[in-house]
């Protein structure tokens, strides 16, 4: 080979490597200009949300330890370890407020089931123990169980105490419908403070599925009102008491405080990713999200969270950061007032790309907000009973509209489905009350229930009182 093209084949070899490391350089540079930008952008986002009181660092979420003495959580696993029921007994006391009891039925709870009050009454007995604990747990001001909240807070979030607290709930519910068949007025209305004690309790968590476990025990409070009304005479002062008790159902607060931790894991899941990103299968795992499983195997995801994925997971983060506040603006409102964005925000989310993951750890914070309003909807038609029920106490027939009730001195919660009063009808001796439902459509008392197969919502919630 003569020495000019040994010369040539050196200049063209060093120039190749010039030019890699040109562009190695310059592919360098753009993905650190790309990776301060968008570092920038998520910094502007988590301001937005920190401006807004909105936490996004778990560690600024994790509770406060209660002293032994003012904390129901050691009072309530001692009341665990006594319960005494088999599954034909959780059976049982599931026929009296089953999962699909409606109270547009138009009948009382043990018509609905066919329960056996002699075989209530007998496994209420045999728990009796359990229960003197829980009303003890109930009168403590506080309630924290024990947990590592220092580490892999979405494991924290697995209380075990969810489904022991709930069936403590549903024997209490059962005490208080045979007290109201028995005419105990005491006695049930001693079985509703407790639950709705124990229902702010379990509202106390950092977790979605607390949040659960609080709607639905407050809903088995509001269906034993349901019952207690129609079963139990009550006085006007009773019917007032019971009437401003109400009032203290809020899962306002608890839905904040269930979404604000839900949306703290995630960013926490944001942050671990880089320091250990096997973390992210165990969170999907532990999820139940199978697709989100399988996309955890493939090529792309696995990509996005190894360490050349940084790009990726910081759009992504921004991208949940905007949802989550969009998110927690909407659920602070009413339903019957967002149920539109809420629309255009399930589009949105169907729409992620099928590398995004992590976001699909977020619960769906609509039905959060649905159920808080068919609370408030539930709450505030009991309030409305209980009203009419005085006013027939007090002069012998109910009235023949709303407006009577209002000029006798009652102050009239409205239905946060429609944001006017209640449907209401004199039927017979009762009467019915209806809510425009998640359909937000007066649909003039024709119930919801059963369901149409095409629109599960099409209809209204319709509370019958047949005397």
């Amino acid at each position: 080979m003569s020495r000019p093209d040994a010369t040539r084949r050196k200049s063209a070899s060093r120039f190749a490597l010039e030019l890699i490391l040109a562009i190695a350089v310059i592919v360098v540079a753009v993905y650190l200009l790309l990776l301060s930008d968008l570092n920038r952008v998520l910094r502007y986002r988590l301001d937005r949300l920190h401006s807004k009181g909105i936490p996004t660092n778990w560690a600024e979420v994790i509770p406060q330890p209660i002293p032994d003495e003012d904390n129901a959580a050691i009072l309530y696993d001692r009341a665990f370890k006594l319960l005494t029921l088999a599954r034909q007994e959780r059976e049982t006391l599931r026929t009296i407020f089953p999962a699909d009891y409606r109270p547009s039925q138009g009948m009382a709870p043990n018509q609905a089931g066919n329960v056996d009050l002699k075989e209530v009454a007998q496994i209420i007995a045999r728990n009796r123990p359990a229960l003197d604990l829980l009303r003890q747990a109930a009168a403590k001001p506080k309630c924290r169980f024990p947990a590592n909240w220092n580490e892999r807070p979405y494991e924290v979030t697995l209380f075990p105490h969810y489904s022991p607290m709930f069936a403590c709930a549903r024997l209490l519910s059962a005490e208080a419908f045979v007290a109201a068949g028995q005419g105990d007025m005491n006695q049930f209305i001693d079985c509703y403070h407790t639950m709705l004690r124990i229902a702010d309790h379990a509202s106390s968590d950092l977790a979605t599925a607390s949040f659960a476990v609080a709607s639905r025990t407050d809903m088995m409070v509001l269906a034993s009102i349901h019952c207690g009304i129609q079963t139990l005479d009550l006085d006007p002062a009773t019917c007032r008491a019971l009437f401003d008790e109400l009032q203290t159902i809020d899962l306002g607060p608890a839905l904040r405080r269930a979404a604000t931790g839900e949306g703290c894991i995630v960013f926490w899941v944001f942050g671990e990713v880089a320091k250990r990103p096997e973390e992210i299968q165990a969170v999907f795992t532990y999820s139940g999200d199978k697709e989100g499983a399988a996309l955890s195997q493939r090529l792309p995801a696995r990509f996005c969270l190894g360490p050349l994925g940084k790009l990726v997971r910081l759009r992504e983060e921004i991208a949940y950061a905007e949802r989550f506040e969009r998110a927690m603006a909407l659920a602070a409102r009413p339903y019957r007032e967002t149920a539109a964005a809420w629309r255009a925000a399930q589009d949105q989310q169907a729409r992620l790309p099928p590398y995004y993951l992590v976001s699909r750890l977020a619960a769906s914070f609509l039905s959060l907000v649905r159920n808080r309003d068919n609370t408030i909807a539930f709450r505030n038609a009991m309030q409305v009973a209980l009203a009419l029920k005085a006013y027939r106490a007090e002069r012998g027939a109910y009235p023949d509209s709303l407006d009577a009730l209002r000029g006798a001195g009652w102050t009239l919660p409205d239905d946060p489905f429609s944001g006017k009063p209640f449907g209401y009808r004199r039927l017979g001796p009762g009467f019915i009350l209806y809510s425009w439902g998640e359909d937000l459509d007066d649909d003039g008392g024709r119930s919801v229930w059963p369901r149409n197969p095409t629109n599960r919502t099409d209809g209204d919630i319709v509370w019958s009182f047949p005397k």
